[in-house]
């Protein structure tokens, strides 16, 4: 018995914050912004048997306007056992890159975030 289905799209709620001070000095800035952001996603379930499924999601998005730049890449892919309807364990690997460059801005500045590595998981769903 083997079964696959597969998905498109993707929508996040984004929220960023930064403090910039020069020690010693009164010098401080403070940029705070949130906001809605759309990916692309392509999502996807191969069911091996009645509690075995591998599971696999990729998605990407870059946008540059003017002299900002950001960039989401979210890449996982997981073997799940479904020991109950609604209880599963699995062990996955997980790579998620979030990027932002905002040039001849007040504050001006560089965000770079890296997450990586395999995961042992359990997952609940009501």
């Amino acid at each position: 018995m083997s079964a696959t289905s597969w998905g498109l799209g993707s929508a996040h709620l984004i929220e960023a914050e930064a403090v910039a001070q020069i020690p010693s000095t009164p010098q401080r800035a403070d940029y705070s912004e949130a906001g809605p952001f759309g990916t692309l996603a392509l999502d996807g379930t191969f069911l091996i048997d009645r509690h075995w499924s591998v599971n696999a999601r990729g998605q990407y998005f870059r946008l540059t306007v003017h002299s900002f730049t950001g960039r989401l890449a979210d890449y996982r892919a997981d073997v799940q056992y479904r020991w109950r309807r609604n209880l599963a364990f699995g062990v996955s690997y997980e790579y998620y890159k979030a990027e932002v460059d905002a040039r001849n801005r007040d504050p001006s500045g560089e965000i770079d975030l890296t997450i990586k590595g395999p995961q042992l998981f359990v997952r609940a769903s009501f």
